[in-house]
Protein backbone atom coordinates (compact mmCIF):
# COMPACT_ATOMS: atom_id res chain seq x y z
CA UNK A 1 0.00 0.00 0.00
CA UNK A 2 1.36 3.56 -1.31
CA UNK A 3 0.90 6.83 -0.17
CA UNK A 4 2.58 9.61 -2.86
CA UNK A 5 1.63 12.89 -4.41
CA UNK A 6 1.86 13.35 -8.37
CA UNK A 7 2.83 16.67 -10.12
CA UNK A 8 -0.87 17.53 -10.46
CA UNK A 9 -1.61 17.25 -6.60
CA UNK A 10 1.94 18.76 -5.44
CA UNK A 11 0.99 22.11 -7.79
CA UNK A 12 -2.07 21.92 -5.81
CA UNK A 13 -0.52 22.25 -2.67
CA UNK A 14 2.04 25.13 -3.76
CA UNK A 15 -1.36 26.92 -4.89
CA UNK A 16 -2.64 26.64 -1.92
CA UNK A 17 0.37 27.83 -0.14
CA UNK A 18 0.67 31.14 -2.57
CA UNK A 19 3.56 33.09 -1.27
CA UNK A 20 4.48 30.18 1.47
CA UNK A 21 5.21 27.91 -1.28
CA UNK A 22 8.69 26.93 0.09
CA UNK A 23 6.83 25.22 2.57
CA UNK A 24 5.37 22.60 0.57
CA UNK A 25 8.08 19.56 1.11
CA UNK A 26 7.63 19.85 4.49
CA UNK A 27 3.41 19.74 3.95
CA UNK A 28 4.10 16.97 1.64
CA UNK A 29 6.08 15.00 4.07
CA UNK A 30 3.60 15.46 6.99
CA UNK A 31 0.20 14.90 5.33
CA UNK A 32 1.98 11.58 4.18
CA UNK A 33 3.00 10.64 7.25
CA UNK A 34 0.04 11.37 8.83
CA UNK A 35 -1.65 9.31 6.23
CA UNK A 36 0.25 6.27 7.32
CA UNK A 37 -0.83 5.88 10.75
CA UNK A 38 -4.20 6.73 10.07
CA UNK A 39 -4.26 4.30 7.66
CA UNK A 40 -2.47 1.97 9.85
CA UNK A 41 -4.88 2.72 12.36
CA UNK A 42 -8.15 2.11 9.91
CA UNK A 43 -6.64 -0.98 8.41
CA UNK A 44 -6.21 -2.77 11.41
CA UNK A 45 -9.99 -1.74 12.66
CA UNK A 46 -11.44 -2.73 9.67
CA UNK A 47 -9.88 -6.14 9.65
CA UNK A 48 -10.51 -7.04 13.06
CA UNK A 49 -14.07 -6.43 11.91
CA UNK A 50 -14.04 -9.53 9.86
CA UNK A 51 -11.38 -11.69 11.46
CA UNK A 52 -11.19 -12.82 14.57
CA UNK A 53 -7.62 -11.40 15.35
CA UNK A 54 -5.85 -8.98 18.01
CA UNK A 55 -4.98 -5.73 16.51
CA UNK A 56 -0.97 -6.85 18.44
CA UNK A 57 -0.41 -9.89 15.96
CA UNK A 58 -1.70 -7.47 13.06
CA UNK A 59 0.89 -5.08 13.93
CA UNK A 60 3.40 -8.05 14.01
CA UNK A 61 3.32 -8.00 10.22
CA UNK A 62 3.51 -4.81 9.47
CA UNK A 63 6.17 -2.96 8.04
CA UNK A 64 6.09 1.20 7.93
CA UNK A 65 8.03 3.26 5.50
CA UNK A 66 7.56 6.69 6.04
CA UNK A 67 8.42 10.06 3.43
CA UNK A 68 11.41 11.97 3.58
CA UNK A 69 11.86 15.84 2.38
CA UNK A 70 14.12 13.95 -0.57
CA UNK A 71 11.83 10.63 -1.14
CA UNK A 72 8.07 12.20 -0.71
CA UNK A 73 6.57 9.08 -0.43
CA UNK A 74 5.49 6.38 1.92
CA UNK A 75 4.92 2.58 1.89
CA UNK A 76 2.39 0.54 3.84
CA UNK A 77 3.49 -3.35 3.66
CA UNK A 78 2.09 -6.64 5.47
CA UNK A 79 3.70 -10.52 5.36
CA UNK A 80 1.93 -12.80 3.07
CA UNK A 81 2.92 -15.49 5.34
CA UNK A 82 0.57 -17.73 6.71
CA UNK A 83 0.25 -17.01 10.66
CA UNK A 84 -0.73 -19.98 13.15
CA UNK A 85 -4.41 -20.90 14.11
CA UNK A 86 -2.82 -19.95 17.69
CA UNK A 87 -2.90 -16.45 16.39
CA UNK A 88 -7.19 -17.40 15.90
CA UNK A 89 -7.72 -18.85 19.38
CA UNK A 90 -7.12 -22.20 19.12
CA UNK A 91 -8.23 -24.51 22.09
CA UNK A 92 -7.08 -27.91 23.10
CA UNK A 93 -9.63 -30.82 23.20
CA UNK A 94 -10.23 -34.18 23.81
CA UNK A 95 -10.37 -34.92 20.47
CA UNK A 96 -8.66 -32.50 18.81
CA UNK A 97 -8.21 -28.44 18.46
CA UNK A 98 -11.20 -25.60 17.59
CA UNK A 99 -10.11 -22.58 15.97
CA UNK A 100 -11.98 -19.51 14.89
CA UNK A 101 -10.77 -17.49 11.97
CA UNK A 102 -13.76 -15.24 11.21
CA UNK A 103 -16.40 -13.76 13.53
CA UNK A 104 -19.69 -15.16 11.90
CA UNK A 105 -20.06 -18.78 11.42
CA UNK A 106 -18.61 -20.05 14.98
CA UNK A 107 -15.51 -22.00 15.52
CA UNK A 108 -14.62 -24.72 13.65
CA UNK A 109 -12.52 -28.08 14.99
CA UNK A 110 -10.00 -30.22 13.33
CA UNK A 111 -9.94 -33.71 14.45
CA UNK A 112 -6.93 -35.38 15.61
CA UNK A 113 -5.00 -32.23 16.02
CA UNK A 114 -2.96 -30.95 19.29
CA UNK A 115 -1.09 -28.20 20.08
CA UNK A 116 2.59 -28.47 21.30
CA UNK A 117 5.82 -26.27 21.28
CA UNK A 118 6.73 -25.44 17.82
CA UNK A 119 10.80 -24.90 16.86
CA UNK A 120 11.39 -21.03 18.98
CA UNK A 121 8.99 -23.23 21.94
CA UNK A 122 6.02 -20.89 20.70
CA UNK A 123 3.10 -23.08 21.10
CA UNK A 124 1.64 -24.27 17.61
CA UNK A 125 -1.53 -26.40 15.92
CA UNK A 126 0.26 -30.08 14.53
CA UNK A 127 -1.80 -32.63 12.81
CA UNK A 128 -0.09 -36.05 12.01
CA UNK A 129 0.27 -36.82 8.70
CA UNK A 130 -0.96 -40.39 8.37
CA UNK A 131 1.21 -42.40 6.01
CA UNK A 132 -1.35 -45.02 4.35
CA UNK A 133 -3.61 -42.07 3.47
CA UNK A 134 -6.19 -41.93 6.73
CA UNK A 135 -7.29 -39.67 9.27
CA UNK A 136 -5.53 -39.33 12.58
CA UNK A 137 -7.57 -41.50 14.89
CA UNK A 138 -8.25 -38.83 18.14
CA UNK A 139 -8.14 -40.33 21.43
CA UNK A 140 -4.06 -42.54 20.53
CA UNK A 141 -1.57 -42.12 22.87
CA UNK A 142 0.86 -41.30 20.03
CA UNK A 143 3.45 -40.43 22.95
CA UNK A 144 3.89 -43.84 23.98
CA UNK A 145 4.42 -45.12 20.04
CA UNK A 146 7.42 -45.12 18.48
CA UNK A 147 8.83 -42.14 16.44
CA UNK A 148 8.56 -43.14 13.22
CA UNK A 149 4.59 -43.62 14.31
CA UNK A 150 4.29 -40.00 15.66
CA UNK A 151 6.02 -38.57 12.49
CA UNK A 152 5.76 -36.67 10.24
CA UNK A 153 3.68 -33.51 11.80
CA UNK A 154 1.96 -30.72 9.83
CA UNK A 155 1.57 -27.29 11.37
CA UNK A 156 -1.34 -26.46 10.94
CA UNK A 157 -1.99 -21.97 9.91
CA UNK A 158 -4.67 -19.73 9.25
CA UNK A 159 -4.74 -16.82 6.62
CA UNK A 160 -2.04 -14.23 6.39
CA UNK A 161 -2.36 -10.55 7.34
CA UNK A 162 -2.00 -9.88 3.54
CA UNK A 163 -4.86 -11.62 3.01
CA UNK A 164 -7.32 -10.57 5.04
CA UNK A 165 -5.83 -7.34 4.93
CA UNK A 166 -6.50 -7.70 0.99
CA UNK A 167 -10.28 -8.13 1.52
CA UNK A 168 -11.36 -4.58 2.36
CA UNK A 169 -8.40 -3.04 -0.28
CA UNK A 170 -10.84 -0.80 -1.98
CA UNK A 171 -12.16 0.58 1.11
CA UNK A 172 -8.76 1.00 2.32
CA UNK A 173 -7.73 2.52 -0.63
CA UNK A 174 -11.47 5.02 -0.75
CA UNK A 175 -9.81 5.83 3.18
CA UNK A 176 -6.61 6.73 2.44
CA UNK A 177 -7.56 8.75 -0.26
CA UNK A 178 -9.40 10.90 2.06
CA UNK A 179 -7.55 11.17 4.79
CA UNK A 180 -4.44 12.44 2.53
CA UNK A 181 -6.36 15.11 1.26
CA UNK A 182 -7.72 16.22 5.01
CA UNK A 183 -4.26 15.98 6.29
CA UNK A 184 -2.91 18.47 3.75
CA UNK A 185 -5.11 21.22 4.00
CA UNK A 186 -4.48 20.59 7.73
CA UNK A 187 -0.98 21.10 7.45
CA UNK A 188 -1.47 24.00 4.75
CA UNK A 189 -3.55 25.85 7.58
CA UNK A 190 -0.60 25.44 10.03
CA UNK A 191 1.61 26.79 7.77
CA UNK A 192 -0.72 29.99 7.58
CA UNK A 193 -1.08 29.97 11.60
CA UNK A 194 2.77 29.90 11.95
CA UNK A 195 3.74 32.36 9.94
CA UNK A 196 1.12 34.55 10.81
CA UNK A 197 1.44 34.68 14.37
Amino acid sequence: MRVEIDSAQLSRIKALLGDLAEEAPKVLTRSINKTLGNCLTYTSKITRETYKIKAKRIKQDQTIQRATFSAPQGYLRFKSKRISLMSFGAKQLKAGVSYQIKKKGGRKKIEGAFIAPGRNANMLVFVRKNRKGGKPKPRTNYAALPRDLRYPIIHKRGPSVATMVEENLPKIEQYNGERMEFNVNAEVETVFRRHKG
